[in-house]
């Protein structure tokens, strides 16, 4: 509205200052040069409320754009909540297959049941978790504790020793996780591509590539970060990581016309 305003509030004010001229021919040139003076007054003010609409504008786009990346902050955590559900539920799978400990220890008879002069049966020993699996959860509990260099170690062992196990592609996207925690974004970022390389069809795979260009952006590698996306975007596109790439990737076009 202010801007079909601006034009027709312009052509009205030139309209005076022709009148104004023809005025101070007629009438005088002190009443002519303070109608042209007021009249550039009206011109520059008008100027200002133009360059502050513009201004807003601009504000308005900025926030409109942080809103969409916090949207996606929110969406990539929960995500990672879902993840890490996720691994425990790989950790209890993994239990099942490996014949797992029984989801209850057998009661023992009540005192009463038992022969007079009988020995209280022995309980048997609590089974333990299989060690890669006691590895994961206990890397896990280490992230979420922000202890992410006690994690690392612990990841590199399961790695070390059990490379093929079910667990290792989610084991290795939580080591470049652990480095990002530390802000050590280059190692993150190798570790991060180690699970698209040596894993290419594990479902660890999106959620890589949306971390891989998370630590360029940290890095202040746009273009890095784009290629990530786009190609998360491209080969998963109905993964969860693949709305949330689309969605950086609109934020990072804002950004980079805003700077021009």
């Amino acid at each position: 509205m202010l801007h079909a305003f601006f034009p027709s509030m312009l052509r009205r004010l030139a309209g005076c200052a022709l009148s104004a001229a023809a005025v101070a021919g007629c009438a005088g040139d002190d009443s002519g040069r303070r109608a042209i003076v007021e009249i550039a007054s009206a011109q520059r003010e008008l100027g200002d409320m133009r360059r502050l609409q513009d201004g807003s504008a601009r504000q308005l786009a900025e926030l409109q754009s942080r809103m969409r990346g916090l949207e996606a902050e929110t969406a990539g955590l929960a995500r990672e909540m879902r993840s890490t559900a996720a691994g425990l539920a790989e950790i209890q799978a993994a239990l099942r297959a490996r014949g797992g400990p029984p989801a209850e220890s057998p009661a023992a008879a009540p005192e009463a049941a038992r022969a007079p002069g009988a020995e209280p049966a022995a309980l048997p020993p609590v089974a333990q978790p299989p060690e890669p699996e006691r590895l994961f959860a206990s890397a896990q509990a280490n992230l979420r504790a922000r202890e992410p260099g006690q994690a690392v170690l612990e990841l590199t062992d399961l790695m070390a020793r059990f490379p093929r196990h079910p667990l290792a592609p989610a084991a290795q996207l939580w080591i470049g996780e652990a480095y990002s925690q530390q802000r050590d974004f280059r190692q993150a970022l190798i570790e991060l591509r180690k699970v698209v390389e040596e894993y290419p069809q594990s479902p660890q795979v999106p959620e890589a590539l949306l971390k891989i260009g998370l630590c360029h952006r940290a890095l202040g590698e746009p273009g890095g970060a784009s290629a990530a996306w786009r190609r998360l975007a491209s080969e998963h596109p109905r993964s969860e990581a693949a709305a949330r790439a689309r969605a950086l990737l609109a934020a990072l076009r804002g950004a980079a016309r805003r700077s021009h």
